[in-house]
């Protein structure tokens, strides 16, 4: 869900700078539209990304989730606390 965000799916990749964005099964729902990103990279500068499945690459907020648990924000990976 990204109420307050931008969100830019043309190729896996999805910016929500003022939005919280949520990837379960890779799948992103967002009001702009259906974004999918199984080996995507996903942006949140200020948001909070949630992607179930993977190895998880969280700097300065730039989320890389091809399978695994991530959640992000300001650019911490907070995967390791469940």
């Amino acid at each position: 869900m990204c109420p307050s965000g931008v969100v830019m799916c043309p190729s896996g990749v999805v910016m929500c700078p003022s939005g919280v964005d949520m990837c379960p099964s890779g799948v992103d729902m967002c009001p702009s539209g259906v974004d999918m990103c199984p080996d995507g990279v996903v942006m949140c500068p200020s948001g909070v990304d949630m992607c179930p499945g993977g190895v998880v690459m969280c700097p300065s907020g730039v989320v890389m989730c091809p399978s695994g648990v991530v959640m992000c924000q300001s650019g911490v990976d907070m995967s390791k606390w469940g």
